[in-house]
């Protein structure tokens, strides 16, 4: 029973000192941007140097806490069977952890093999990526699959944008207008990243560039004109038309970080 009590206060204790960190206690499962990133008026997305680090440790301590509730359980559970079998020894606190840790290492070892002889088998159908593999057309049609949903949601903001065309003498707004909805400015798989705008544009017959992404991880990025064309231009494209015109860009301040 003392026991009992002592491992009872350790996990007390522990609760008490991550839930007494500065900050809201996500477990290690940040969210998909950190909200230190920012965007300046060059479109490009700054992370303070110490996020990488906060999103390491939070990832650390979840799985520190997760190995700690293990070893209890699997203690708690093995002197439970213990007392219908009086030949089984008593399993410490201690020794609970070493064996949670030893099943994670031999899980470890046999997912390894089991990658390997996959590789083996079909030879050129994986790519090794760090410690484990991936599909080699995985990444391409993740690809296409992002670019699909972002011309999707493309075309749903258009539609709202040249509706508000029609009822205020063509004149485009900005995305952070009242009268557009938050979520449609929002690049799908960019949580809290939005579409940029150029100010001061009418529906009209010349494509002039009107609303664009902003610099992600790729050069290709998804524009819709002033005639409601929808199409992609590299950023070098985009630069040029925006000193071309003078214009400055519009970021949007609702849903952003």
């Amino acid at each position: 029973m003392n026991s009992h009590k002592r491992t009872l206060t350790t996990f007390c204790m522990l609760s008490a000192v991550v839930c007494s960190h500065e900050g809201t206690a996500i477990a290690g499962m940040p969210a998909p941007l950190p909200s230190s990133w920012t965007a300046d008026s060059a479109n490009q997305l700054y992370q303070h140097a110490d996020s990488a680090v906060i999103l390491r440790l939070q990832a650390i301590s979840f799985f520190a806490v997760l190995l700690l509730l293990s070893g209890w359980f699997v203690k708690l559970l093995w002197n439970s069977v213990g007392r219908d079998f009086p030949a089984l020894p008593q399993l410490s606190y201690g020794r609970a952890i070493g064996l949670v840790g030893l099943w994670g290492v031999a899980f470890v070892i046999v997912l390894t093999m089991i990658s390997g002889a996959r590789e083996l088998m079909t030879p050129g159908a994986w790519q090794k990526q760090g410690w484990t593999y991936r599909l080699a057309d995985s990444e391409s049609a993740a690809t296409v699959s992002q670019t699909t949903n972002r011309r999707r949601r493309l075309e749903e903001l258009r539609a709202a944008l040249w509706q508000y065309a029609a009822t205020n003498n063509g004149q485009l707004p900005n995305l952070d207008s009242p009268a557009i909805d938050v979520e449609l400015t929002e690049i799908p798989g960019w949580a809290g990243i939005n579409y940029l705008t150029v100010p001061n544009r009418h529906a009209e017959a010349a494509g002039r560039l009107y609303v664009f992404e902003p610099e992600l991880d790729h050069d290709e990025r998804l524009v819709l004109l002033t005639n409601g064309f929808i199409g992609s231009m590299n950023s070098a494209t985009i630069r040029k038309l925006l000193s071309d015109s003078g214009s400055s860009t519009s970021l949007p301040h609702r849903g952003t970080p």
